[in-house]
């Protein structure tokens, strides 16, 4: 008998600081990492070091990630500061696709943490989610 060792085998979720978020399949990833349209879109507040705040215009579940893991703990005067919890649930959920995803963002919302908390929190699991999907696409390329 051979043995499968995709990650959705080795794994079957993986905890992020105490959140456990299930493996999605290849369609799914496939499906969550499609570059989305201007009505699609999610837009963060990115508060920048010397320009000031601007409006981020993010078009995957990948660059919403890659935008909102930019802010350094350390430094107060760059990043992502606030995130609307109820749209980004919403946009991941029924625009993404993402449930799992959705629900373990939702938890963490619901945890009573301050935003700052909350904020420092969401980029983890979100890298976190994009890793799994990296597995998954890295061990579809190699079968």
């Amino acid at each position: 008998m051979e043995k499968n060792n995709t990650p959705q085998n080795r794994f079957s979720s993986v905890s992020y600081g105490g959140y456990r978020i299930e493996y999605p399949t290849l369609e799914e990833v496939n499906g969550f990492e499609r570059d989305l349209s201007w009505d699609e879109r999610f837009e963060v507040l990115h508060q920048g070091y010397k320009r000031g705040c601007y409006i981020e215009q993010c078009y995957s579940i990948r660059e919403l990630a890659t935008r909102v893991a930019e802010r350094n703990p350390y430094d107060p005067t760059g990043g992502v500061r606030f995130l609307e919890g109820e749209e980004l649930v919403e946009w991941i959920r029924d625009v993404v696709g993402d449930r799992d995803l959705a629900t373990t963002i939702e938890k963490i919302y619901a945890s009573g943490e301050s935003m700052a908390v909350i904020v420092d929190t969401v980029p983890v699991v979100l890298m976190a989610r994009m890793n799994q999907y990296s597995e998954v696409l890295e061990e579809a390329d190699v079968d």
